[in-house]
Parts: structure tokens; C-alpha cells; sequence
């Protein structure tokens, strides 16, 4: 049976509709005593205790290479660093390139670990929220989340080898990882909103929640570090996990009830396939190309913007700069959270006279601009130089997800943000380890290179982007049908 559903291709991300309410949303009972927001809390939540672990493993990898180096708690005292201008000697110079080599070999495949083993769990997580319900995907994430604490925990209180992190990054991999909490979210609010100016400013605020939890977490995850150690920040964070696990499940209302036709609950390659459609599936106004390139712009996006953390802290602990821990995190979680509230308050501006397209393009064009200043600094106003240009790029990941989501029906949801989740895993896994590599290899004579090479990526990115505005130039503020097939 075919259906027709209409969706605003070209409105803006923030612009007016003509009717703001939720169209063919499931009527789903909501406990009395839920707050409002929930949703954005507890994903607040999660990611606090999530990105805590981030800093957590950076800095002791880097501080458990060092030690094999007979270099005792390089990270947490000073004065045992020997990255600092009075250190230059040739063997100084060889053993701080030998640390950052081998910390980058670490953290590059403990990236891929997680990123890489989450893709086909992604898929299926996606379809099953869109068959047994939205809680059940962010739920085993969340469990994920916690048993790789654990398994540090475990690490860090036995001081067992590094290799035993993997263990748990796989354990977060197989369950979603990050990207799959990030999909229910936002799938969660394309159920309670509809296509237009609500949907794309919740979800410009949840972007802008997460960001800030990530500020947070990376603030206090560096003080944490820097007095009390490694093991007492992550036995906090995952006290928090387990807080989320009890608030999701029972404050958290359920966006989608469950399916009572069991039969239809089956997990196959058709599933993985369903997550694609869109991509080669021919359509009535031909959405197949735009939303193909919204994609390609997505996933580019997202893995130039986050998988170069790890290389990123290695370049700052690097000479000439030598940054500590806690100066890193600060400055980070300075970025994260002034970045979003700027981005978001410039996108409600400025939503009025550019249009999602232009918007992105601009965005490319930031984001180019700020890592060619990244890769050529070589003191330290140029890093935060390079820190407030990019502040408008952040803006691309955003628009380009609401954009995908108001190309496809409410039925569609689910197995779309599934796979832009999968896509984000793959992409944002290979580009890591791409970083990773660029980064050893150029440490000796040009550690900034890899800054270059993301600005060429993101500026492949503003090519895409162009020619996205020119062909959705005719589609402004028009209602576009499209023809899909309607779920079975």
C-alpha cells in the first residue's frame, strides 16, 4: 500500500510553519509526574558520565606510556615533565616523540574499538526502537556505558596493561556506543515535535545539551585527574551511570509504544537494508541525491569535528606548548560550551535570513578556515585563535540532521537516524585511525599536518554544500510530497 507523506525540504532550520504540531505521532501515555525536558536531562546525564572517560583515558594512556619510559606520573606532577623549553636535548626530543607515538597508537585503536564494533548494532538497535519502543536502544547503551567502566575501574585499581582497555571499549562498541544514544535522542524528539521550527530548535538545544555535558565533563575530569587520580573520577562517573539507568527507566515516557505483531519483530539483513532506502530508493521529487549529500556532509562533519580529540590533546602535551591536563581541559570545556551557546544564539538570528543550505556552507567554510589555523600554530594565541573561529562550525552537524529528518516520514525515523548512526560509527572509526597515523608520521617534522589535512576534508565538505544550496535553491519554503512505502 502506498501513503503520501509531506515534508518541507527546503523551510528553515528554525523558521515559522504554518502548523507547529506533531503530525501522526503515536498517543503515548506519560507518568503525571514526568518533568518537562526529561528527555534532555537524562541524556545530560549520560553524556557527563560518559565524557568524563574520555579525558580519564587520555591522560592515563599517556601517563602509563610515559611511565615505561621511567618517567613516574608525568600527568599529574610537574615537575616531573620533561616537556618544557628548558628540555631540548636531542634524547628529551626523542623520548617525548617516542611517548606520543606510542600513546597515539593506544588511544587511536581504542577509538576504532569502540566506533568500529558499534556499526552493526547500531542497525539493529535502530529497528528495534522502531519496533519494541525508543527506551529499550538508549537503555542498552547506557548498560554499555557502564560495564566499560567497569572494566577500567578493574584496570586502573590493579594497574593491569593497557591492553585490557580494548575489553572494555568493545563491551561499549557492541552495545551502540555514543553515536546510538545520540540517534534514540534525537529519534525520541522527531516523535514529540513536528518537521518544522519545534523539531529543528529541540534539536539544535539537545546538540547544544550535549555539548555542554561534554564541557562539564572534560572540566571536571581534568581537575578530577589532577588532585585525586585516575580511579576516583571514573567510580563517580559510574555512579552516575547507574543513576541515568534508574531515571531513564522510570521517569523517562516512552515516544513509540510497543508493537503488538510479534511476527513483524525479526532482525535480518533486510533490517540493514531498511536503513538505506532512502539513499538509492526512487521517490516522487527525487530526495535519493539530497539526501545522499546531506549525508556524505553529516558524517564528514562529524568525524573531522570529534575524532580529532585524541590528536589534539597529543599536539597541546607536545612541545613548543606543553599544556597540562588541567589547562587542556579547561580550555576545552571553555570551547565546547561558549561554541554552542554563540552557535545556537547566531542560528536564531540569523535563521531569519539564511537558509539551512547557506547555513551549512557558511558553517564548512569556518570550519576550513579555523584547522588551517590549528595546523599552521606554533604559539599559543593561535590555538585559541583557531578556538574562536571554529565556534560556527558546529552549527553543520545539526542542520544537516534536522534537514534529514524532515525528508522522511514519521514510519522512516527510526531506521534513518540508525543509519546516520552507523555511517557516523564508520566513518568517525576510519578517520581516527587516518588522524592517528597522519599525526606519528608527520611528529617529527611537521606535527600540524594533520590540521591541514581535516581543513581539505571539511573543504570537500563546503564543495558538497554548494552544490546542495544551487540544487534545493527552487525548494525554499515549498511543500514537497513524497511517495514512500508505507511500514508493514
Amino acid at each position: 500500500m502506498m501513503d503520501k507523506r509531506s515534508c518541507d525540504e527546503g523551510s528553515s532550520l528554525l523558521g515559522e510553519d504554518s502548523k507547529d504540531t506533531p503530525t501522526g505521532i503515536p498517543s503515548v501515555p506519560q507518568p503525571r509526574w514526568t518533568f518537562p525536558f526529561i528527555i534532555e536531562i537524562t541524556v545530560c546525564m549520560y553524556f557527563v558520565a560518559n565524557v568524563i572517560t574520555v579525558p580519564i583515558s587520555q591522560f592515563y594512556v599517556y601517563n602509563q606510556v610515559a611511565k615505561s619510559y621511567g618517567i613516574p606520573n608525568y600527568i599529574r606532577d610537574d615537575q616531573s615533565s620533561i616537556c618544557n623549553k628548558n628540555n631540548e636535548s636531542e634524547s628529551t626530543i626523542q623520548v617525548i616523540n617516542s611517548i606520543q607515538k606510542e600513546a597515539s597508537n593506544q588511544l587511536m585503536y581504542m577509538s576504532f574499538v569502540s566506533s568500529f564494533t558499534a556499526i552493526i548494532p547500531t542497525f539493529f538497535l535502530g529497528y528495534i526502537s522502531d519496533r519494541c519502543g525508543r527506551k529499550v536502544s538508549f537503555l542498552i547503551s547506557l548498560l554499555g556505558l557502564l560495564l566499560h567502566q567497569i572494566v577500567y575501574i578493574v584496570v586502573f585499581y590493579f594497574d593491569a596493561p593497557l591492553s585490557y582497555l580494548y575489553i572494555g571499549n568493545a563491551l561499549e562498541g557492541i552495545s551502540g556506543y555514543m553515536s546510538c544514544a545520540i540517534m534514540t535522542a534525537f529519534i525520541m524528539l522527531a516523535d514529540v515535535t513536528s518537521p518544522g521550527k519545534q523539531r529543528g530548535f529541540r534539536i539544535a538545544v539537545m546538540e547544544g545539551v550535549i555539548a555542554s555535558s561534554v564541557g562539564l565533563a572534560v572540566l571536571a575530569g581534568g581537575f578530577w585527574i589532577k588532585y585525586s587520580g585516575f580511579l576516583l573520577p571514573m567510580v563517580c562517573s559510574t555512579g552516575l551511570s547507574v543513576v541515568t539507568i534508574f531515571v531513564w527507566i522510570f521517569a523517562v515516557p516512552e515516544t513509540r509504544p510497543f508493537r503488538e505483531d510479534f511476527s513483524q519483530i525479526v532482525i535480518s539483513f533486510d533490517s540493514i537494508k531498511r536503513c538505506f532506502v532512502f539513499y538509492y530508493e526512487k521517490t516522487s521529487q527525487n530526495r535519493r541525491g539530497k539526501m545522499l549529500v546531506l549525508l556524505l556532509i553529516l558524517v564528514t562533519a562529524a568525524a573531522c569535528f570529534t575524532s580529532k580529540s585524541n590528536v589534539v590533546t597529543l599536539f597541546l602535551l607536545n612541545q613548543p606548548f606543553c599544556w597540562s591536563e588541567v589547562h587542556i581541559s579547561v580550555v576545552n570545556a571553555l570551547q565546547i560550551i561558549i561554541n554552542w551557546v554563540v552557535g545556537i544564539a547566531f542560528l536564531r538570528f540569523i535563521q531569519y535570513w539564511m537558509r539551512d543550505t547557506s547555513l551549512l556552507s557558511f558553517g564548512c567554510f569556518i570550519g576550513t578556515v579555523a584547522h588551517i589555523t590549528l595546523g599552521l600554530a606554533n604559539v599559543g594565541w593561535m590555538i585559541y585563535l583557531y578556538m574562536g573561529i571554529v565556534t560556527f562550525s558546529v552549527l553543520v552537524v545539526p542542520i544537516s540532521r534536522s534537514m534529514l529528518s524532515k525528508l522522511v516520514s514519521p514510519e522512516e525515523q527510526g531506521a534513518m537516524f540508525a543509519g546516520v548512526a552507523a555511517m557516523e560509527h564508520l566513518v568517525t572509526g576510519l578517520a581516527g585511525l587516518l588522524f592517528g597515523e597522519i599525526y606519528k608520521d608527520s611528529l617529527t617534522f611537521y606535527p600540524g599536518m594533520v590540521f591541514l589535512a581535516i581543513a581539505g576534508i571539511v573543504f570537500i565538505s563546503l564543495i558538497l554544500s554548494g552544490l546542495l544550496c544551487v540544487w534545493m535553491k527552487d525548494w525554499h519554503r515549498r511543500e514537497m510530497e513524497i511517495i514512500v512505502e508505507e511500514e508493514s
